[in-house]
C-alpha cells in the first residue's frame, strides 16, 4: 500500500469493491493511522476494525485493541473535575 496516499484516495481504494480484499484492510489500516494523527480516535478504531474484518491475518485486530486499551486508560474526568 503507498502511505503517501491521502484519505480521500485511501477512501477511493476501500470503496473500490473491485480491489483485493487484503489492499483494501491495509488502505484502511492507512486511512486509521491518518484519522488517529489528527485526533479522531472513533474513526481510527472504526477502520481498524473494518480492516480486521476484511483480513483477519493483518494488523488491523491488533491496532483496534491497542486503540481500546489508550481510550479505556485515557480518563477526562480525571483531568476536568
Amino acid at each position: 500500500m503507498d502511505t503517501t496516499m491521502d484519505e480521500n484516495e485511501l477512501t477511493l481504494v476501500i470503496d473500490d469493491h473491485g480491489v483485493a480484499a487484503s489492499e483494501r484492510a491495509a488502505a484502511l489500516v492507512e486511512r486509521g493511522r491518518l484519522r488517529w494523527k489528527r485526533g479522531d480516535m472513533r474513526g481510527a478504531l472504526g477502520d481498524y476494525n473494518a480492516a480486521a474484518e476484511l483480513d483477519p491475518e493483518g494488523p488491523g485486530a491488533e491496532l483496534a485493541a491497542h486503540t481500546v486499551e489508550i481510550l479505556n486508560f485515557y480518563n477526562h474526568d480525571l483531568y476536568n473535575p
